[in-house]
């Protein structure tokens, strides 16, 4: 297993091996269906599920008619010059996969995302192949489709994506995300054999949450990029692997498996739809206010750090940030 060296213009999509199976009866699954959420402590019984939420995935687009995503799902492309028919369709399965951990139905068959409540916005921003080399305004693609998550009522914004380039337009929307009250999520990376510390955009912008990946046993996933001790918000939160679990993937009742930071982001996002939703329910009983502009996001950055299991016992750490989110129903906000 080898984590994938694919560079897209300035971006990598941080994500790694991959199987893609057909499955022709999606209950097959069942084994590993809720792998994911089970070990991170949000089973069928969880009290929340993302009702009333909607999130912003910036990805290589979906199958919005996977069985799993059918009605949970809308698209649209932000690939400027992209003339492609549907332009937001996913012929990479990396942007069904992300979009599938988040808002995939509990509907019996296939795998279970943490959101199944909730909706997704899927904005198609990269191509997911060679094309990426010689395109122009990856950075303004991107910035677009931020700018668009606010006009579609996003609460959160996941991006599994990544480069070393730090961009003006990226940092300004995203700034006025979150004064619309967004929660941006982006991967810490996938670079950690090449070397760390490893500065990836849009994670390292401090309006950001960095996510990292542990592995299966709660310890640091040996590809996770690594931040640095005067950068403490990167990486900020990990979550494990999901090296055995199954993930959504172009067509009716498509399949894989992947592993990576790529993976974990999308975890998290789905974490904050649940958040949200906590607050939502609080602020509707007159029981706590909900935030509002960029206090939405410190305050959900502060809960993350107080929920964290330290697994490695260094406090915070470049490996697991502050450290891997294991839920129980009572780390939830309350009064």
């Amino acid at each position: 297993m080898s984590i994938s060296g694919n560079n897209f213009f300035s971006y990598k999509r941080p994500d790694s091996h991959r199987i893609v199976e057909v499955v022709s009866d999606p209950k097959a699954l069942v084994e590993y269906r809720d792998w994911a959420t089970r070990h991170m402590g949000i089973g069928a019984n969880f009290p929340f599920k993302g009702k009333g939420q909607r999130v912003g995935v910036l990805d290589t687009g979906c199958d919005i008619h996977q069985i799993d995503l059918e009605g949970q799902v809308t698209g649209a492309n932000f690939i400027t010059g992209n003339k492609e028919t549907p332009a937001w369709r996913d012929q990479n399965s990396h942007g069904t996969f992300c979009v599938g951990e988040i808002v995939a139905k509990e509907n019996g068959m296939g795998v279970v995302g943490v959101a199944p409540q909730a909706t997704a916005f899927s904005a198609r921003v990269l191509y997911g192949d060679e094309r990426e080399q010689w395109r122009g305004d990856v950075d303004g693609d991107i910035s677009n489709a931020v700018l668009a998550c606010i006009k579609e009522n996003c609460g959160v914004i996941s991006m599994s994506l990544g480069g070393p380039g730090a961009s003006n337009s990226l940092r300004d929307a995203l700034e006025r995300a979150v004064d619309a009250g967004i929660i941006p999520v982006a991967a810490a990376g996938n670079e950690r054999l090449d070397g760390s510390p490893y500065a990836s955009y849009p994670a390292c912008y401090p309006t950001v949450i960095s996510v990292a990946a542990a592995n299966k046993s709660d310890m640091p996933a040996w590809f996770s990029t690594m931040g640095t001790a005067d950068k403490p918000g990167k990486p900020e939160i990990a979550v494990a692997s999901l090296e055995y679990y199954w993930g959504c993937a172009p067509g009716l009742t498509a399949y894989q498996k992947m592993i990576g930071t790529s993976q974990s982001t999308p975890m998290i996002a789905a974490v904050a739809l649940l958040w949200r939703e906590a607050r939502a329910k609080l602020a509707l009983e007159g029981k706590l206010a909900f935030p509002t502009g960029p206090a939405v996001l410190s305050e959900f950055r502060v809960w993350l750090q107080r929920v964290a299991k330290d697994t490695n016992k260094n406090g915070w750490d470049p490996e697991l940030g502050y450290g891997v989110l294991l839920l129980n129903p009572s780390d939830m906000p309350s009064a």
